[in-house]
Order: C-alpha cells, then sequence, then structure tokens
C-alpha cells in the first residue's frame, strides 16, 4: 500500500509524507554522524596524531548516545517547527537557524553525559561528533528540500496564493510572489481594490467586490494583503468577507512610519500592551557581534592577503591611478568615516559629474573594475573598516554624506538605519535590493534587519551573500 502524497483537508493541498521523510532523514543523518565521529575517533588516521590512550569505548554508548542525542535533536526540531514546512521558505532560509539548533542539541547531550556519568567520551570525541552532525544534518535535510522541490515542479502540494494591494510595495510583492514557485507557493495574481496604480493588468485576476467568489473560483488558500493608508478600511471588509473560511491571510504594511520588528506583547501592571519597537542589539549582543566582526575580519584579512596583492597589481597595471579608493560614508550614530575599496573607475571618476550612483554600462568604469564590481572584490578593503569598528560584517548599506541628506528629507524612518553600524552585505542585497532597486524598498529592508537581529540572521545574510555574488545580476 503506498504513501499519499497529497492530500485535500479542508480544501487544502498537502504534503503529508514530507514532515515523515524529514523525521527519516534526520534520524538517518544523526546515525551517520555518531556513526562516522566513531570511525574518525578510534579507527581512522587520525588516531595516529590523536593516539587512543584509554581504549575503544564499546559500540553500546554509542548507540545510547545516538538515541539520547536525536531524542533532544527532534524535540528542538519540533518545537522550532522544522517539520512544518512552510510554503514560501526555502533551504537557504532554514539552514543557519538549522545548524544552530544542531549545536544546541550537541550542548545537552554533553551536559546529559556529565551528569549521566556511565559513559564518558573524550573532548577530541565530542568535537568531531559536532562537525559530523552538523555536515550529516545539513546534506540530509538538503535532500528532503530536493524532494520537496521535485513534487512543487509536478504541481504537487502547491498553497494556492493571490495579492490584494496597490503602490509600491504591493508592485514589488507581486514580482516577488511569482519566483516563490519552487519553495510551494503558487502565485496566482492580484485583485484590485478600485485604483491599481502600477500594477500589470496582466496579472490581475478580479476585483475585491467579488473577494468571495474569487476565492471559490480559484480556490485561493492564501490572501497577501499590502494597503496603502487611505485603503486601510478595506481591510476589516476583507477579514469579514473571509471570516469562517479556510484562507490564511498576510498582512504587508506599506508605510516606512510602520514598524518592521517583531510585534510582542508584554505585561505592565498586570495590562497586557503590545510592544511595537524594541531594541534587540545592545548589551551583550552588541558586545557580542563586534567581537565576533573583529575576529573574523582579522582572520579574513590575514588569509586573503595574497589575493589582495594580486587584485593590487592588476588594478595597478589596467589603468593610471591609486590602488584603493577611499570615499565618505555615513555610520552608526550619523558617524562619517572613509570607506576603503579597491580603485575600480578611471582617476577622478566625478570631476565633473559629482556624486552620483553608479548604472548599468557605466562608462567610468576600468576594465579590471567591471571584474572587481561584478564580483565584489572591490569591497574586499572594507575588511579593514570592519576591523577599525567603522563597519560591521552584516548591516545596512553604507550611503554617502549628500545621500543620506537627502534620503532623511524624503523617506521616513530613514535616519533609523543609522541605530547599528553599517555592512559589507545586508539583508537587501541579499534579497535583490542592489543597483536601481527603489531606496524606499531598500530602507524597509534596512530596517527590518536593525529592529529583528539575531545572530542567526547575520549567518543566513553571510551564506546568502556567497550565492548572491556567485549569480547575482545587479552589482555594477
Amino acid at each position: 500500500m503506498s504513501t499519499k502524497l497529497v492530500g485535500t483537508g479542508h480544501g487544502r493541498t498537502r504534503l503529508y509524507a514530507i514532515p515523515l521523510l524529514a523525521f527519516c532523514c534526520d534520524a538517518v543523518g544523526t546515525a551517520m554522524a555518531f556513526l562516522a565521529a566513531y570511525w574518525f575517533r578510534f579507527y581512522s588516521p587520525l588516531t595516529q596524531w590523536f593516539p587512543v590512550i584509554h581504549g575503544i569505548p564499546p559500540f553500546q554508548t554509542i548507540l545510547k548516545g545516538y538515541l539520547i542525542g536525536f531524542t533532544f535533536l527532534f524535540l528542538i526540531f519540533v518545537g522550532r517547527g522544522f517539520y512544518h514546512f512552510t510554503a514560501g521558505r526555502g533551504y537557504r532560509d532554514d539552514l543557519p537557524l538549522m545548524m544552530k539548533q544542531i549545536f544546541i542539541a550537541w550542548i545537552l547531550l554533553i551536559a546529559f553525559n556529565f551528569f549521566y556519568r556511565d559513559d564518558t567520551w573524550s573532548r577530541l570525541m565530542y568535537t568531531i561528533l559536532l562537525f559530523t552532525w552538523l555536515a550529516s544534518i545539513v546534506i540530509c535535510r538538503w535532500f528532503t528540500f530536493r524532494i520537496k522541490r521535485a513534487l512543487h515542479h509536478n504541481g504537487r502540494g502547491m498553497l494556492r496564493c493571490a495579492l490584494i494591494g496597490k503602490g509600491e510595495t504591493a508592485v514589488l510583492l507581486n514580482e516577488r510572489l511569482k519566483v516563490l514557485y519552487h519553495n510551494g507557493l503558487e502565485y496566482l495574481g492580484w485583485i484590485s481594490v478600485g485604483t491599481d496604480g502600477d500594477l500589470p493588468e496582466k496579472d490581475k485576476i478580479g476585483i475585491l467586490e467579488d473577494l468571495d467568489t474569487l476565492r471559490k473560483e480559484y480556490r485561493i488558500e492564501r490572501l497577501v494583503v499590502s494597503l496603502p493608508e487611505e485603503e486601510h478600511e478595506k481591510l476589516y471588509s476583507i477579514v469579514q468577507t473571509l471570516t469562517g473560511k479556510d484562507i490564511e491571510i498576510a498582512y504587508v504594511p506599506v508605510r516606512l512610519q510602520q514598524l518592521t520588528s517583531r510585534l510582542e506583547t508584554r505585561d505592565i501592571g498586570g495590562i497586557t500592551v503590545l510592544e511595537l519597537k524594541g531594541v534587540p542589539l545592545s548589551g551583550w549582543r552588541a558586545v557580542f557581534k563586534r567581537c565576533f566582526d573583529v575576529v573574523v575580519s582579522l582572520i579574513a584579512l590575514m588569509v586573503l592577503s595574497p589575493l589582495f596583492l594580486l587584485i593590487a597589481v592588476l588594478v595597478k597595471l589596467g589603468s593610471k591611478g591609486p590602488v584603493f579608493y577611499g570615499q565618505e560614508r555615513v555610520t552608526i550614530g550619523g558617524k562619517i568615516y572613509t570607506c576603503w575599496k579597491f580603485r575600480s573607475m578611471v582617476q577622478d571618476a566625478e570631476s565633473k559629474t559629482g556624486a552620483v550612483w553608479a548604472v548599468k554600462g557605466d562608462s567610468r568604469v576600468t576594465p579590471i573594475g567591471k571584474i572587481l564590481r561584478r564580483t565584489s572584490l572591490d569591497e574586499l578593503p572594507q575588511l579593514w573598516n570592519v576591523l577599525k569598528g567603522d563597519m560591521s560584517l552584516v548591516g545596512p548599506r553604507p550611503e554617502r554624506p549628500q545621500f543620506v541628506e537627502k534620503f532623511e528629507k524624503e523617506i521616513p524612518r530613514y535616519h533609523e538605519r543609522h541605530r547599528v553600524r553599517t555592512g559589507m552585505t545586508g539583508w537587501a542585497q541579499v534579497t535583490g535590493l542592489r543597483g536601481q532597486a527603489p531606496i524606499a524598498i531598500r530602507t524597509i529592508a534596512d530596517l527590518t534587519y536593525v529592529e529583528n537581529w539575531s545572530f542567526g540572521l547575520d549567518i543566513k545574510i553571510i551564506l546568502m551573500t556567497f550565492y548572491a555574488v556567485i549569480w547575482g545580476k545587479d552589482a555594477y
């Protein structure tokens, strides 16, 4: 008897087998991790450098360790929702947080064995286990996501989604939702609220007055709503129309006055309040982020020094002028500093134009500069800025004082970007908001990062940066 991969419950299409497959992959991956760690420590050539002094523990200890370790991992994964595959989320979205949960399970295993004391492993064994556990689960989860993606490409297990909205944010959402098909989101199109603005007519599926009819006709399972302030009264009408219907509604604020931080409840004197704005990057978190910046930038500068030398020679041979180019930028607290890059344009490139953004096909860019800018290698000297404390590895894009002064007048809450250090990479860059992307939309992404900072988010952005550098098309 075969397992049904596609089910219909309350009109909703689901992949029932994927959570089971993920569970099996986690179980097998954890078993592989323990077996690999056991072999590396006691039977591999590694024993020549780290001899086994106290003998090889019986295999039963590995089996018990596996059962305890996988129990911890399973409970943590269940608590964090890693067996609930949300449509629109991909493998890269979950990877950093998943690695963090594996590390927590590893710590819990060490703590358990410390108090249990019946089976004691060496520190080297635990260290090897951490790396084999991370590698095996990452690989097994990738396998799960590939199967899930293959099913989605065959139209199975898709979540049917439509957009209600208008304005700049709705235009961006209309384009973004189209490319999430491989992550299980089938975008049907947008629903007009009256005056349609700039959304393309070819993607329109109907009008708001026919919402319930459209829901039935297109079997809509999720609505994404993005309305400007003057249309907010229609949000209540939307919710009322869909009351009692099996449909998800997600609301996306369009004004920058709408805070981008997580909404959380707090208790003040017995009164429940909604916290609209917090300060996530303060205290020990700020210290930890700074220590991470210093360590990584220092190691990167040492490791990449031969590449620095090679690029310096190519820049010098490619065109007349200095190797490095320093430019004033604005960072935390509005402080102005000199941001360093490898020179990618002709000398005195702005002598006639003044301060302007680079555009695609910019004639000022040198031949070697085109390569440096396309691969973002021109920004490597900013590691020195990170080490000095002017910048962070991850943060909002640094802008020039002339642009900052202009944007602060035009874009509400733009100055909130400077609550943290600017970064070599950031949430806006890795989500495709580079090049000539509207500055208002970039600002939304920057404020989302500022008000939702976590170390896991930084790691995620760093990992996504490598992908963006290789496949990105908006660096020029």
